[in-house]
């Protein structure tokens, strides 16, 4: 059975994200281009035609739609990837009709969103207060259907109390990933009829915000362009000031990682910047290690279920870096791959001395700091 496009397109996102970005502070709201570009150019470069575009850059920034500084929020690369997906005719459902109502909602709210953040930007970000977004989403709950609609009023009383509180188009962005999740992973079979008559029973319990009633839409109106549905007078907010508001949807709890893994998630939560004098080279090697901290993602996720040591890192390693395994026509260290594999080797040697040294002597990384590197790294380089 054919993988919903919904599905596909938030677990790509999840993949481009780096790790340890959570939606509290809407760290998962954005990110840079660039990442997008390193995981989608190998898929596209074949169906350039598809879209009447010369390069990947192209289609990423016709679709895309980056702001000034090379960063793409999620709703932007949510439409974007279902334009893309539309043009291949690739673009399918599996969801409920349930599910399928509230989506309609979504693309009608993120369309509103989207129109609004490209005329409003203040501070350098798009800004958005609580009393314009509740009118959103009674807007948005007044075009869906019956099952979608007790989706939306659920989504409502998530929002805070102060109709003045801003809140960044990242943070928004955030918010609406987080719900699209909950969406497509729980359903909402039966909710509609709970939703209204257990009160505030069925409030979800990773949301950490006071319930409050949906009020009567305010006296303001989305652009014009923003929906065939949405009003004709142009919305006015006010500007932020002060450091951005933190969001305040909570985030939902994830797996326990091991040890191993939890100190290789937190090496890649550091990620690499972007150089700070760019040329050719140095752009290249930037690419090379955000290819390879994708890569290291996709390999995690796909081992989630099991433990991941230090051996299956280096089988890891060894593969990635092994010949075919990164793309023609790139510059890459592959043709110094049996460099790479003895280092590879010495490396894991090393490690696992230096563990067991530690573990068999007692004594504290401080204290034999020095030895350990003169004996176990020195000495074999």
């Amino acid at each position: 059975m054919a993988s919903d496009s919904t599905c596909a397109i938030i677990a790509l996102w999840r993949l481009c994200v780096p790790v340890g970005l959570g939606p509290q502070v809407g760290g998962d709201g954005a990110i840079p281009v660039d990442v997008l570009k390193v995981v989608l150019e190998r898929e596209l470069l074949g169906h350039l035609d598809d879209f009447g575009q010369s390069s990947v850059d192209e289609i990423l920034q016709t679709y895309m739609q980056p702001d000034s500084e090379g960063v793409v929020g999620f709703l932007q690369f949510w439409k974007g990837m279902e334009e893309i997906l539309r043009a291949r005719g690739t673009l399918r459902s599996t969801l409920t009709r349930a599910q399928e109502e509230a989506i309609i909602g979504f693309r009608f709210l993120r369309t509103c969103l989207l129109d609004m953040a490209a005329r409003q930007v203040s501070q350098g970000r798009s800004s958005f207060s609580v009393k314009e977004l509740r009118y959103f989403i009674g807007r948005t709950t007044a075009l869906t259907g019956a099952e979608g609609e007790a989706f939306w009023r659920r989504q409502a009383r998530q929002l805070p109390e102060d109709p003045e509180m801003l809140v960044t188009g990242e943070e928004v962005a955030s918010a609406m990933l987080t719900w699209l999740e909950q969406l497509v992973d729980e359903g909402l079979s039966g909710e509609g009829e709970d939703d209204e008559d257990s009160g505030d029973e069925e409030e979800e319990p990773e949301v950490g915000i006071e319930r409050v009633a949906l009020p009567p839409p305010p006296s303001l109106s989305p652009s014009p362009s923003a929906d065939r549905l949405a009003p004709d007078r142009p919305l006015a907010i006010a500007a932020p000031t002060g450091p951005p508001p933190k969001r305040q949807v909570q985030a939902r709890l994830s797996r326990p990682s091991l040890s191993f893994q939890s100190g290789l998630t937190a090496l890649l939560d550091k990620g690499e910047a972007w150089p700070s004098q760019a040329t050719k080279e140095t752009a290249a090697e930037w690419r090379e290690v955000i290819a390879f901290q994708v890569s290291i993602k996709r390999w995690l996720l796909e081992m989630k279920h099991e433990e991941v040591d230090l051996v299956k890192f280096h089988q890891f390693a060894r593969t990635y870096f092994s010949k075919g395994s990164r793309p023609s026509g790139r510059s890459s260290p592959r043709n110094h791959e049996p460099r790479l594999s003895r280092a590879a080797l010495a490396l894991k040697a090393v490690l696992q001395n230096v563990s067991s040294k530690r573990l068999a002597e007692g004594v504290t990384r401080e204290a034999r700091m020095a030895d350990v590197a003169s004996e176990d790294v020195v000495e074999p380089c």
